[in-house]
């Protein structure tokens, strides 16, 4: 991939309230008090502004556009017109919120209290722009600035003589609909090809509203122009998207290059590719994984995404896509079979799964947390659990898998402590006894587990062994009678032995 060394890509979503709050407790005026502008609205707007193709570049020797306006020196140009035509003291202006700006018009006074209503004929006039042939457009986006209150009108008009008002003809208008966050309008100049023309933004027959919001005001030749990729797969809002899916979409004219955008929703930072461009008409396609690891973004379940494509001509002019987004599925968990029993002994073995009860040979969902109890019978105690069959040389009253990754069996043994068991085969022996710093145990079958209690009832020595002779140091301990209990692979058997101190 190549890096991006055509454009610098900041991406920052900024929270715009334009929020005047009357005083007036009046209801008729209670809500139309705030003119807000939406959170949608302001990401839709900023992610237009900072990637698509309405940039000034000065540097260029040529562009498909010869007017990018995007309003980001926080004025209107000096050689355009701004003509308030129904008098009222109101004309365009420019909001400007950090990298945010729009050339707004209003339908309510916010500067009274209560909001009085406007009936706003604000006209917005173009420098003379040179139509070279039927291959020209102009674009721009429009939104209401409040969601509740959006029905402003407004019409785009061509002159070719003059910049009077009577000077020019309506060839779009358009009330904006509910829902309607920011959208882009585009508008064929193909009627003036070879003439000079100005354009005009006019706001009029509407009331009490709020405010009108046109922003990237774009003249150029839509023949060298690339066209927007479309056709996104996963579609636009889609649900339950694999990892082992595609991410893919359908070429647009004219494009050279490409910038694809991505991130999960709530991150700050977006990740990007840079690279050639395909034939228009052809599909792009990337491994969604593989996408991923290529912008260093976290593979995430039941997370949204959200992405676009820029779309770059030879001239580094750019457009960009609908904003898109899609949502991967949920984690399907694998379950894995819990058994559990008496391995001998006198009790019983209880467990639960993240916290709720479950019986041996239930069915428990991969990562859960498995805690087992014991429950000895009077006059016993925990001797060892086992794990598939292996002895973890523990004596607690519970064990716990923390998180569970494949079928699990576990037993637990009881015993007396005063219990022996003894092979009539088996040869075992403790020496010395008494002893004074240390013992030996012996035996002709392996050693499995020795425990060394004192006449408390404390297990002051525990240890898991596979041998058939050990050595225990007891030079620590109190002098005193201690009761050994020995597994060996074929018996359980209680020992005593006498620790003497010669000190």
């Amino acid at each position: 991939m190549k890096k991006a060394n055509l454009l610098t890509l900041f991406l920052s979503f900024i929270l715009l309230f334009f929020n005047i709050n009357a005083q007036n407790s009046d209801q008729e005026y209670e809500n139309r008090a705030n003119v807000q502008i939406s959170q949608d609205l302001i990401t839709k707007k900023n992610l237009i502004s900072d990637f698509e193709g309405i940039k000034k570049n000065a540097t260029k020797e040529e562009s498909s556009y010869i007017l990018n306006e995007d309003f980001s020196d926080g004025e209107i140009p000096d050689n355009w017109l701004n003509l308030d035509e129904d008098g009222d003291g109101h004309k365009w202006e420019i909001f400007g919120y950090g990298d945010t700006y729009f050339a707004a018009s209003f339908s309510k006074d916010i500067g009274t209290e209560p909001p009085e209503p406007l009936t706003p004929d604000n006209w917005l006039i173009t420098e003379q722009l040179s139509i070279e042939n039927d291959d020209y457009e102009v674009s721009f986006d429009r939104a209401a600035a409040d969601e509740e209150f959006y029905a402003e009108n407004y019409s785009v008009l061509v002159s070719t003589t003059g910049t009077d008002p009577s000077d020019f003809t309506e060839i779009y208008t358009e009330t904006i609909d509910e829902g309607e966050i920011l959208e882009r309008r585009a508008l064929p100049l193909d009627d003036y090809a070879g003439d000079n023309i100005y354009i005009a933004f006019r706001h009029h027959d509407c009331e009490d509203e709020g405010a009108l919001l046109i922003e990237n005001i774009a003249v150029y030749d839509s023949e060298t122009l690339p066209t927007p990729v479309d056709e996104p797969q996963p579609a636009n809002h889609a649900t339950d998207v694999s990892f082992e899916t595609n991410i893919e979409w359908t070429w647009g004219e004219n494009t050279e290059m490409f910038v694809l955008i991505m991130r999960i929703q709530g991150d700050e930072e977006w990740n990007h590719i840079v690279d050639d461009a395909g034939d228009a008409g052809t599909r792009a396609s990337f491994e969604f994984l593989d996408l991923l690891d290529m912008m260093d973004l976290e593979s995430e379940y039941n997370t949204t995404y959200e992405w676009m494509v820029i779309s770059m001509n030879e001239y580094e002019d750019e457009v960009n896509s609908p904003f898109w987004i899609f949502t991967t599925k949920e984690k399907e968990y694998e379950t894995y079979e819990v058994t559990f029993d008496v391995e001998y002994g006198d009790g019983s073995i209880t467990a639960e799964a993240n916290g709720d009860d479950i019986n041996s040979g239930d069915e428990v969902e991969e990562g859960s947390e498995v805690i087992f109890a014991a429950d000895p019978d009077v006059g016993n105690q925990v001797a060892d659990w086992y794990v598939d069959g292996n002895p973890i040389g523990s004596t607690d009253e519970t064990h716990t898998i923390d998180s569970l990754e494949d079928d699990v069996n576990v037993t637990v043994g009881f015993e007396e402590p005063n219990f022996a068991y003894i092979n009539e085969k088996t040869e075992l022996s403790v020496f010395p006894n008494p002893a004074n710093d240390k013992f030996k145990v012996k035996s002709d079958e392996k050693l499995q587990h020795i425990k060394l209690i004192n006449a408390n009832g404390q297990i002051v020595f525990n240890e898991k062994l596979n041998e058939y002779q050990t050595e225990i140091n007891v030079n620590n301990l109190k002098q005193g009678i201690y009761f050994i209990q020995i597994k060996t692979t074929e018996s359980v058997i209680n020992k005593s032995v006498q620790i003497i101190n010669l000190d």
